[in-house]
């Protein structure tokens, strides 16, 4: 187990052997892991947030459930592959535990002080002119969530709802700048405001916040999906599925966004 200031690593016992030798001091064996109270207890306080990885080989998982160590089972069910091995038919693979270090925390910080100082208008993220898009306020929602800035996220959202929200489509306008310029939805807003209101609400336990991402969810399909025979989908907007040629813009969608936070951050919270 490799351990930094207040972090550490498991690894197999292999992995273990060979750590002292190759600069690892903060290696631990998954065995002392397991029944070890200076390593379960001292070192990780019981608790699967202070590992940074995990060193895996075939049937570990099988061992963990056996021995019953949850803090690397928690750990393992929090993680993702970043690196494997194979040769003579045997393989290892480095797991990286899904939340943020020292490194992270710090750009975090640095990059929200700078988007704070050069675009945040208590709430509003506006350009040079006063512009705002539901595609800025979309991303700062999103952002918002994924970080963990309840704060953030509110009052972008009050924002976005006071200013842009459409009533009689229950979508965003796009473009405000001392008024709402134009009406009309862009769908990839559309899509990351609900995506970030339904994180937002089953991360912070927020049932209002829930039910604007589901009625965003609804007026989506009520407003920008377009059906063609027995296919759907989305178009560019609000404005697009009444026209006979219908505009559809595939750099508006975000099947990546969908699935990290199902995998990961809905997986994580829930």
């Amino acid at each position: 187990m490799t351990r930094s200031s207040s972090r550490a690593t498991t690894c197999g016992p292999t992995c273990a052997k060979l750590a002292p030798d190759r600069g690892f001091p903060n290696v631990h064996s998954y065995t002392k892991l397991a029944g070890d109270p200076a390593i379960h207890t001292g070192v990780f306080g019981d608790d699967w947030h202070a590992v940074d990885y995990l060193v895996m080989a075939p049937g570990l998982e099988q061992t963990f459930l056996d021995a019953g160590n949850t803090i690397a089972l928690q750990a393992l069910q929090h993680a993702h592959p970043v690196q494997s091995w194979s040769a003579d038919g045997s393989s290892l693979a480095v797991w990286k535990v899904d939340k943020s270090g020292a490194t992270e925390d710090q750009l975090l910080a640095a990059s929200a002080a700078f988007l704070d100082h050069h675009f945040d208008r208590a709430g509003a993220f506006a350009a040079q002119d006063g512009t705002v898009t539901s595609e800025a306020q979309s991303y700062a929602l999103l952002r918002a969530v994924w970080s963990g800035d309840q704060d953030t996220f509110a009052q972008t959202w009050a924002w976005s709802k006071a200013h842009l929200l459409n009533s009689s489509t229950g979508l965003l306008a796009w473009k405000w700048n001392a008024e709402v310029i134009d009406p009309h939805s862009a769908s990839d807003a559309d899509t990351d405001t609900a995506l970030a209101l339904l994180m937002a609400g089953r991360r912070w336990s927020n049932a209002d916040w829930l039910a604007d991402g589901n009625r965003m969810v609804s007026a989506i399909w009520d407003h920008d999906v377009v059906h063609a025979g027995a296919a759907t989908f989305v178009s560019a907007g609000d404005w697009a599925p009444t026209l006979d040629t219908v505009p559809v813009n595939p750099s508006y969608f975000a099947p990546y966004a969908t699935t990290f936070s199902r995998k990961r951050i809905l997986a994580t919270i829930g």
